[in-house]
């Protein structure tokens, strides 16, 4: 008797609470398997990752699919599910669409860039240079200055030793 309390608190810790709807529910279950999928953990329905008939799974086989829909749906169903999977494919191939063309303006974008810049720092380049031969002239004319003012000092004081 002990052990049928502990039960329910396990069962309670993992079913939705009565007052949360299925959204709430649908909603932690989403979360739970992406933290399962970030941190790599198997979930307990690991046979589901491999379902040959599930579209979106890795393990996807069409012809078992295909087989699988004709024994099970009718007509109508067949012609719903059509329908369905024309809109996805639309919608995917327009994303991949608007993904290529964001990509390719970024790629256009970053080649400017780089363009821009690679001009700009041949502009730094240059008046870096004239600046350098710029300021050589004036440290020449400054030794030279230097060297006649020091001159005649040099020479009274070179005629005081004599």
């Amino acid at each position: 008797m002990a052990e049928e309390p502990r039960e329910r608190a396990e069962s309670s810790a993992t079913a939705p609470s009565p007052d949360s709807s299925g959204e709430d529910h649908q909603l932690r279950r989403r979360r739970r398997g992406l933290l399962r999928m970030y941190y790599g953990v198997e979930n307990e329905q690991g046979k589901e990752q491999d379902n040959p008939v599930d579209i979106d799974k890795a393990g996807f086989q069409p012809p078992v699919f295909m087989e699988k829909i004709l024994r099970e749906c009718s007509l109508n169903e067949l012609y719903k599910k059509e329908e369905r999977m024309k809109r996805e494919i639309q919608e995917l191939d327009s994303n991949m669409q608007y993904l290529v063309y964001e990509n390719h303006s970024k790629f256009i974008k970053a080649s400017e860039t780089i363009r821009e810049m690679k001009d700009d720092f041949q502009r730094l380049e240059d008046d870096m240079t004239h600046l350098g031969s710029r300021m050589e002239v004036p440290s020449l004319s400054f030794s030279l200055s230097f060297s006649l003012f020091s001159f005649p000092l040099l020479l009274s004081l070179s005629s005081l030793s004599y």
